[in-house]
């Protein structure tokens, strides 16, 4: 009789593994994203990821020189990990209104812990920095950057 049972429970549960190529893959996540970063200054954007390790994002930037804008994109290997690798390319411009022209260029690796809709990365790598106008200067410098980001889909 308790043989039957167990048969008769083990034959009722209806248990599904899920196969990693039967998941639905969610194309084109739109992200609102806010960072601190150096040289770029604190930026707040949005990211559009077409495919699911690639983004594509646009930033208004602030320093104490003026305004920017700042566009790059990234690469997200394993992003459906909880923690997981991020390479970012970025390019910027910051308008100042003075003679002072300041553009920038920065390549970053470093982490980033993905919980529910929230996205915490912290990055490094280097910048180039270029100026004209009046005062020329060229230099490359490190860089860091600390980005928060919210899925909205």
């Amino acid at each position: 009789m308790l043989c039957a049972l167990a048969l008769t429970a083990l034959t009722a549960t209806d248990v599904h593994a899920i196969h990693p190529e039967d998941r639905v893959t969610d194309w084109f996540k739109v992200r609102v994203t806010a960072d601190a970063a150096l040289p770029d200054g604190i930026a707040v954007g949005a990211s559009l990821a077409p495919l699911p390790h690639v983004r594509i994002h646009a930033a208004a930037l602030t320093n104490v020189i003026g305004f920017g804008a700042r566009g790059g994109l990234q690469l997200v290997p394993f992003s459906d990990w909880v923690l997981h690798p991020i390479f970012s390319c970025d390019i910027g411009r910051y308008f100042t209104g003075r003679p002072i022209t300041y553009d920038f260029g920065t390549l970053n690796a470093g982490l980033e812990l993905k919980v529910m809709r929230f996205e915490l990365a912290l990055l490094a790598g280097v910048s180039k920095v270029w100026t004209r106008g009046d005062y020329v200067l060229e230099a490359t410098l490190p860089s860091a950057k600390l980005a928060l980001g919210v899925r909205l889909n």
